[in-house]
Formats: structure tokens, sequence, C-alpha cells
């Protein structure tokens, strides 16, 4: 783990990433948006539920080649979070913002083989103007699929 300024990197599996992003998620007080390539976390994904019951503004957007009966998508969708697929070409972001400030970004993607087999890297970033950037490219690829 290293720490610098108003980031922090972790490295997966010796720090346990899903428990960061679960830590993360359940400090959101607004919003929370997701783009992910792969995202097959039940934990992950029922602390999103967990927030999005508690009122929290919970949406994301999945690639539609990735959404197989293990992802979470479908869970997501019928809990009735706004959840979406991609149709501007291949997404293979591994992004969250939460309330417009904190950027979890790195090669982690919410699955098992993430977590506990792969050498992936996670980096937390509290920056407004960073999460602006990655609002305005979920934004884009939103719209992408309401135009679809």
């Amino acid at each position: 783990r290293g720490v610098m300024g108003d980031a922090e990197a972790y490295f997966c599996p010796e720090d346990d990433c899903a428990s960061v992003v679960i830590s993360q998620i359940g400090r959101a007080k607004s919003s929370i948006m997701f783009m992910y390539f792969s995202f097959t976390s039940g934990e992950i994904a029922l602390q999103l539920l967990k927030m999005h019951k508690q009122g929290v503004r919970v949406e994301g957007i999945f690639e539609n080649t990735q959404l197989s009966q293990y992802s979470q998508f479908w869970m997501l969708r019928f809990q009735g979070v706004d959840v979406s697929e991609d149709c501007a070409g291949m997404l293979h972001h591994k992004v969250m913002v939460i309330d417009n400030k904190t950027v979890i970004t790195g090669s982690y993607n919410p699955t098992q083989n993430a977590q506990l087999r792969n050498d992936e890297n996670l980096v937390v970033i509290n920056d407004r103007d960073l999460a602006l950037a990655y609002i305005k490219e979920y934004k884009k690829r939103k719209e992408c699929f309401r135009g679809s």
C-alpha cells in the first residue's frame, strides 16, 4: 500500500482491494457512478445496493460482452439500480466516482480473479477536478446508451 497526498495505492491480492472498495462505497453521501469491464463481485454489488436503499444515487455502466450469468448487472437492475450496457465500443474502464470527488481506478475489476489471483492495482484519489473528468466520460457513455 502507498499513500501520496490525496491518493492511496493498493495492490491485490495482498491489500484486499474488495474491502477498500466496499469501505469507500460505505462513505458515499449522495452519488456513486461506475464503469466496469467485468463486475462479478457479490459483496461489492451488495454494498452498492445497500447504499441505493439508503437513498444514495447509484448508477453504472457494464461492458455488454461481459454480461454473463455471473455479472452483477442483473441483480442490480432487478433491485432498481440504474445500470446500463455500454454501446460505444469496448468499455475497458475500471472506475468508480463517489460524491463527485473520490475516484477509484486502476487495473482492478470487481471480480474474484482480481481479488484472489491476479496482480492488480487500485488507486483511490480525492480530487474533484479529476472526478469531473471521469463524470464527463461516464455521461458520454450513458448518452450513447440512451440514444441506442
